[in-house]
């Protein structure tokens, strides 16, 4: 059954699947419509993206869980991966970063200029 928790950002849930595992390899239910409508989730999605990265690799801090929009090159957005108010101790001192995800704002300029999805009662310290 898929999790779903709140987050102390007003408008961010967790979702979190399960992921069943056997000799076969894995099953992993994504969506089901009743679960996230009773969690407040009524968007009409309409793309489920997955990466899967190797060792070394740190994706941008993208902001999406499902999407709700067809993807537009010119609708992205991202937090830098390093950035150190939100202090995420990486396990990697030389990752492999994409050139686009290593030029993202910090969470603070992201906020000051207004380029967050949402409009976040967020104080950073």
């Amino acid at each position: 059954m898929i999790k779903v928790k709140s987050t102390s950002l007003e408008g961010f849930l967790i979702v979190e699947p399960n992921c069943y595992k056997d000799d076969r390899g894995f099953f992993l239910e994504t969506y089901q419509e009743d679960i996230y409508k009773a969690a407040g989730i009524t968007d009409k999605f309409v793309q489920d993206n997955q990466s899967r990265s190797i060792k070394g690799v740190i994706r941008g801090m993208h902001f999406h869980y499902k999407v709700s929009r067809f993807y537009d090159p010119d609708d992205e957005c991202g937090m830098i991966w390093n950035d150190s108010e939100v202090n995420i101790d990486w396990p990697s001192i030389t990752p492999l970063i994409h050139q686009r995800d290593a030029t993202y704002q910090s969470l603070s300029q992201l906020i000051d200029s207004h380029q967050l999805p949402y409009n976040l009662p967020i104080e950073v310290e």
